[in-house]
């Protein structure tokens, strides 16, 4: 058997935010709505402007297969967008009836169960051999609720829609924490020069950037390092002003651990900045509860097809995320759907589909043996895919 691998990293989404309210353009926009409204608009922006500004599926361009490529002619997008579009309605409903600010498909969650069934009921539907391998979670970060406010020496009091805590960052006491805000740009080295940040609120402007789950001012861009550096010199928290035009909301990931961080929409920290730049003091507030979880029960799984040749071929995925999920990971959980209906078709190779609900949490301790076995008996010989 030729000896073939392989890999695409599986982290749906290119950039680092999640937007609540902006799904993939994949998705209905039916689903959509027009995100918090904020004091101020700056320019057009998503997601209050998505009417006006996504596509509708007639407007795509089909591509025709190219020679060689008529095997794959099943593949159906079309088919897949309702798939995307079921599991975005399952974080809707958890949205709805569970938590309205920190919502999505998380492990050991209903929603995560709902979403991990789908995935199930197709495989068996299709006659794969379905396993489920429980573990524990150690740990996991899950915010309950929080509220962020500033006021200016104007006698504006302003209550941030669009705020929302970075994973992992720290909470508040329960009275909550203010402190002065000041704005330094993207937070370069030149930017803090003169610039006495400690026990401030410390505004940055962050930017996406190229490869995956980062901007601008984190330090896993490896660009200005701005977060890390307004917390080395005593920040009191760090407000990320997310740069894309708008009203929606970001999850990037990577908190500080030592004082809390945030996002804002463009539009409010356009306000923000604005009044700053005005010469308005301006005094901020943040109450964060987020207590640590623990012992979180949840469970990865494994589909296999047995095939008619010895070619082995494992697609993996996960299938948790923040909102809708639609980019991430909902569109990786089609596409492995649109997989298994293919080769089911077919029966060629062998598949094997292993998939868990914790991508963006800690599970290097969450060990099951049978799972160790299960993953260890699958040949070296394979072409892996993860989606």
């Amino acid at each position: 058997m030729k000896k073939r691998s392989i890999s695409r990293q599986g982290v749906g989404a290119s950039i680092a935010a999640l937007m609540t309210g902006i799904l993939a353009i994949s998705v209905a926009m039916a689903q959509m709505d027009h995100g918090s409204k904020t004091e101020k608009i700056y320019g057009i922006g998503l997601p209050r402007d998505h009417a006006s500004q996504l596509f509708s599926d007639k407007d795509y361009p089909v591509f025709p297969l190219k020679p060689g490529q008529e095997a794959y002619k099943d593949i159906d997008g079309a088919r897949m967008k309702k798939d995307v579009i079921t599991l975005s309605q399952i974080a809707l409903r958890y949205r709805d009836t569970v938590n309205k600010q920190w919502w999505g498909r998380f492990p050991g969650t209903d929603a995560d169960r709902a979403g991990m069934k789908y995935m199930t009921d197709e495989f068996a539907r299709l006659g794969l051999k379905v396993a489920s391998f429980p573990y524990v979670l150690p740990r996991d970060w899950r915010p309950q609720s929080w509220a962020a406010t500033y006021t200016t020496s104007n006698g504006n009091k302003i209550n941030l829609a669009t705020a929302f805590p970075v994973s992992g960052t720290k909470g508040t006491d329960p009275s909550g924490l203010t402190a002065d805000a000041i704005w330094v740009g993207v937070g370069a080295e030149p930017d803090f020069l003169d610039r006495d940040v400690k026990g401030k609120a410390v505004i940055i402007y962050s930017t996406f950037v190229p490869g995956g789950r980062s901007h601008s001012a984190s330090d896993r861009a490896g660009l200005f390092n701005a977060n890390a550096r307004a917390q080395e010199l005593g920040a009191a928290m760090v407000i990320n002003v997310m740069a894309v035009p708008g009203n929606g909301q970001f999850q990037p990931e990577g908190g500080l651990r030592k004082i809390p961080q945030i996002t804002v929409s463009q539009d409010e920290g356009f306000a923000l900045r604005d009044r700053l730049g005005a010469g308005e003091k301006v005094t901020f507030t943040l109450h964060l509860n987020a207590p640590e979880v623990t012992n979180v029960e949840t469970a990865w799984t494994m589909a296999t097809l047995p095939g008619a040749s010895d070619e082995q071929i494992v697609v993996m995925t996960h299938t948790d995320g923040y909102f809708q999920a639609a980019t991430d990971n909902n569109s990786g959980m089609a596409g492995t759907l649109e997989l298994a209906r293919h080769y089911a078709a077919i029966h060629r190779p062998n598949v094997r589909v292993p998939w868990c609900s914790s991508s963006f949490r800690i599970i290097t301790t969450a060990k099951s043996p049978a799972a160790v076995r299960t993953l260890a008996s699958t040949p070296p010989t394979t072409r892996a895919r993860s989606c």
